[in-house]
């Protein structure tokens, strides 16, 4: 965990302490001195944590912030709903069944959201522009809607696997009617790269037939593969990649997370998962 002190305090030193900051730190704690140093931003901007507790709000799915409303007191939740931004507002108020009244001033709206941010207090959670440097960044550009639609393509690369191995044709047949036209698009372009994962095999044998059960079962694997694509990514990146999905898709992503990469397994489905934004991207 990065405190906010200890990261303002390194986005100052890289602005105007440029270099190793253990001389200019020398006067505090040696701990002190190691957890500033630890903070790993390239930003020397300051504008950000002026509006911290907004920003995050702002970039974090609904779902995730209506259960710490609910807790907060009775007469608190209405006047925070009112402050939250679209589509934040709208949705919490769907999912609380809370009235949703007009903005209050500027002035009460940061007021609000500071105290919900109080209340909420996420750990992991930094600016943006404070994160480390990541091959991944473009996650980051995607909205909700992308990043579900990026987890059911990334399943595709098992799906075309799965079906090098299928010869019933009325079986394949109904396979592709269960897709949309972009997840064919994406499965025909897959079936084109050989697979260099050994990763556990799609069981077609075992699907009911159902066009429910059939985007279940890729829809996990797809958030599986794109779990180990985060691994050795830091937790503050971690956490904005999750908050764009809702909360039950974003735990279920980051249970697959670990700090450090998998050898030989976190490069590829990382290339594969830039493969995938790509994709949606010219689709944009």
């Amino acid at each position: 965990m990065q405190s906010k002190s200890n990261v303002l305090l390194r986005v100052l030193l890289n602005k105007y302490h440029p270099g190793p900051p253990q001389s200019f730190l020398k006067c505090l704690p040696q701990d002190e001195i190691k957890e500033v140093a630890a903070v790993d931003t390239p930003s020397n901007d300051i504008t950000p944590a002026l509006t911290w507790p907004r920003d995050i709000i702002l970039h974090t799915h609904y779902s995730w912030i209506a259960p710490i409303i609910e807790k907060m007191p009775k007469n608190l939740q209405l006047p925070v709903v009112a402050s939250l931004p679209e589509p934040q507002n709208t949705g919490v108020g769907k999912l609380l069944n809370l009235a949703v009244l007009p903005p209050p001033p500027a002035t009460m709206q940061s007021f609000m959201l500071t105290q919900l941010y109080k209340a909420w207090n996420p750990s992991d959670a930094l600016p943006r522009a404070y994160l480390p440097k990541s091959s991944l960044e473009a996650l980051l550009t995607l909205s909700k809607t992308d990043m579900v639609d990026l987890i059911d393509l990334m399943a595709m690369f098992d799906l075309s696997d799965a079906i090098r191995h299928i010869v019933d044709k009325m079986l394949l047949k109904k396979i592709y009617q269960c897709l949309s036209p972009q997840k064919q698009q994406f499965l025909r372009l897959s079936l084109h790269k050989k697979e260099k994962l050994a990763a556990p095999k799609l069981d077609i044998g075992k699907w009911d037939g159902s066009l429910e059960q059939f985007n279940s079962i890729l829809h996990r694997r797809g958030m599986l593969r794109f779990g180990k694509a985060l691994c050795g990514q830091s937790r503050a990146f971690l956490w904005h990649v999750v908050h764009i999905l809702d909360s039950g898709r974003g735990n279920a992503v980051a249970v697959h997370y670990l700090e450090n990469e998998i050898p030989g397994i976190t490069p590829l489905l990382a290339q594969q998962l830039l493969s995938v934004i790509n994709f949606l991207k010219s689709k944009n």
